[in-house]
């Protein structure tokens, strides 16, 4: 393998910019300031649903026989979620 000698080497003082865009405009309500917290605070919501919807998980509903039975499922692992997010961000407050 041979390096591309017309690649510049990436620069590391270089800030990286995103826009984040939010459906509140009542600035009382949420300032530009809190934005960016606000979005990095799902960051562990996300990954809960992305266990979730991880196909390895989510093979247990191969033996249920009935939608009913699934959605019931689906139920119980996001309450699962919510009080495991829950516990966690009581002891990260201690």
């Amino acid at each position: 393998m041979y390096p591309n000698k017309l690649q510049l080497p990436f620069p590391q003082n270089i800030g990286a910019r995103f826009i984040l865009a939010t459906n509140v405009l009542d600035a009382d309500k949420l300032s530009n300031e809190d934005v960016l917290p606000k979005y990095k605070a799902q960051q562990s919501t996300e990954r809960g649903f992305r266990f979730l919807k991880d196909p390895l998980f989510f093979t247990s509903t191969v033996f249920l026989n009935s939608r009913k039975r699934v959605a019931a499922l689906a139920m119980v692992m996001g309450l699962c979620l919510l009080v495991y997010s829950l516990v966690r961000g009581h002891y990260a407050n201690l």
